[in-house]
């Protein structure tokens, strides 16, 4: 995942008010920081990226907080969530 850095001194948004080329990349990229809420394991069933963290409604205590360690594995973008 890119580091998140805050467009420049650009021109943010077009006279339409849509989001420059860099801006929709930035705001693509904090939108990616949300957690994602479901239930059970994301293991193998929840495609994210690097460095998301998953909330699995359903667990208990130390069962329910998932981190995406690994973007892909074997080029599954599912697998790669570790529990912690």
């Amino acid at each position: 995942m890119p580091d998140i850095v805050k467009p420049g001194n650009e021109q943010l948004y077009d006279k339409s008010g849509r989001p420059s080329a860099k801006q929709f990349q930035w705001l693509q990229l904090v939108t990616d920081l949300d957690m994602i809420l479901g239930t059970g394991s994301p293991e193998g069933v929840v495609e994210a990226r690097e460095k998301r963290f998953y909330a699995d409604r359903s667990g208990g205590a130390g069962s329910t907080l998932y981190l995406k360690v690994q973007n892909a594995i074997a080029g599954d973008r599912t697998t790669g969530w570790v529990l912690i």
